[in-house]
């Protein structure tokens, strides 16, 4: 899936210990380097459409910077840990990585009948008086018992409304006041295919400028989003110029350059 933008996190960024530790002139190859990680036909790496990891003197013409100050900013890099390589010497970002991994589960947790990696291990179609489904222990400690004791019976043969809902949770980008959203949730009387249509919607809507700006001041709280049946919202995504950088790391939608 082609996307014109990733998740930007200016806290994080101030507070990294290695990124501080480093110069300023090595953050901002980096600033770039995350750029070209992002257009990477492997997300989050820093390599050509043909799986051989782009050189130094590949990223200094990148960057418009010399051979000799790339290779010195990137061993400044790496000594102070701001990204790792592979076995073959591929640079990558570890938080992108991990980024690109959640959104690909959240995206497929629908289609692969709960296939998240937070419901590993349970049942589908759990009979009524079972055990109760525990939240993920990251997700949001607000949550409370009263707001699974009226948690409807589960779809023959798929997940229970509160699994469903734990998807939903996951995959939002916006993680506040979650009873209210679970009775939000509860009150839709939801199945797999609207859970479908919701994720997909929060992917889209993900992607443009009102959730975007000032590092998602303006995500609706999830209980009004879907109170509010957001996820029928007609969306139209910022386009995305085509980066100078294609040439380079190709596009995997189109043949290598």
């Amino acid at each position: 899936m082609k996307l014109p933008s990733f998740q930007f996190y200016p806290g994080d960024w101030m507070k990294d210990p290695g990124l501080r530790s480093v110069s300023l002139e090595a953050r901002g190859l980096w600033i770039d380097m995350l750029c070209l990680l992002f257009e990477s036909g492997r997300r989050g790496y820093l390599q050509h459409a043909t799986g051989k990891p782009v050189s130094d003197e590949q990223l200094a013409r990148m960057t418009g910077s010399s051979s000799e100050q790339v290779s010195r900013l990137l061993r400044e890099l790496e000594d102070s840990g701001v990204f790792s390589r592979t076995e073959h010497g591929t640079i990558y970002s570890r938080r992108m990585i991990r980024d690109e991994r959640k959104r690909t589960a959240c995206s497929d947790a629908g289609k692969r009948g709960g296939g998240n990696p937070t419901f590993k291990g349970q049942t589908k179609g759990q009979a009524k008086g079972g055990s109760k489904q525990n939240p993920n222990p990251s997700s949001s400690a607000s949550s409370s018992t009263s707001t699974t004791e009226h948690t409807p019976q589960p779809p023959a043969g798929g997940l229970d409304a509160q699994s469903l809902f734990l998807i939903f949770w996951e995959c939002y980008p916006l993680k506040v006041k979650k009873p209210k959203a679970l009775a939000a949730f509860l009150k839709l009387k939801p199945e797999r295919a609207l859970l479908d249509r919701m994720l997909e919607a929060i992917e889209r809507q993900k992607q443009t400028m009102a959730w975007r700006k000032n590092n998602g001041q303006f995500i609706p709280h999830p209980a009004t989003w879907l109170n509010n049946r957001q996820w029928e919202d007609a969306i139209r995504p910022d386009s995305g110029e085509r980066s100078v950088w294609d040439e380079f790391i190709g596009d995997p939608e189109k043949e290598a350059l």
